[in-house]
């Protein structure tokens, strides 16, 4: 993290190698909501997901003029991504314009050094790749914040209870999905019914 709320320069080594969870404590205003947010903003999460605002130019530090978070995801085992190396690095970096900008690059290891490889600039490759190894930012299972969490607890009713299921669960894409596949079947429904009233006329 660089500039990113109150870490001015910040570098945390997951090491996946040893263990699959991990948690992060500390004292009040030590930074750990902040890191929590990197990480969701650093994927393309929105500003608004993080209880900071919506807008994204109020993670920068303050007097600082641009935020740079940068996120290194494994990409070995089953599911890899073959268009990359060992590990992808994505980086964000945030501008006090309310802009933002993405490189996502192929890490990949050349005899004892690691090389990268600049891939895309793209959102929309990145939301790929999210969707490629199971990322769901807007999942609150996934994401859930200290004020959202919080604010779940006080009103705490089977109706939002059974809300976060559907979405947790993916049930609400699956509803989508039939819907439109339902939408697509009723359209070429009518376009047959179209062409079978032209054939029957030039019969006649």
């Amino acid at each position: 993290l660089e500039n990113f709320m109150c870490h001015e320069n910040l570098k945390i080594d997951f090491d996946l190698a040893k263990n699959n969870c991990f948690f992060i404590g500390g004292c009040n205003g030590s930074g750990k909501s902040a890191l929590f947010a990197s990480l969701n903003l650093g994927l393309g999460g929105k500003g608004s997901s993080n209880d900071r605002g919506n807008s994204v130019k109020n993670y920068i530090k303050f007097g600082e003029s641009r935020s740079k978070i940068r996120i290194l995801l494994t990409n070995s085992g089953y599911g890899n991504h073959p268009d990359y190396g060992e590990k992808i690095a994505i980086e964000r970096i945030i501008s006090s314009r309310n802009q933002s900008s993405y490189l996502i690059k192929s890490v990949f290891q050349e005899g004892r050094t690691f090389r990268e490889k600049l891939v895309s600039t793209r959102k929309s490759d990145l939301d790929q790749l999210l969707s490629r190894f199971g990322i769901q930012l807007n999942n609150p299972v996934f994401w859930m914040s200290q004020d959202r969490s919080r604010a779940f607890l006080q009103d705490f009713k089977p109706d939002k209870i059974y809300k976060l299921f559907v979405i947790a669960t993916g049930l609400d894409c699956t509803r989508k999905c039939y819907d439109t596949v339902a939408s697509y079947l009723l359209d070429m429904e009518n376009i047959q019914d179209s062409i079978h009233e032209i054939l029957v006329e030039k019969k006649t």
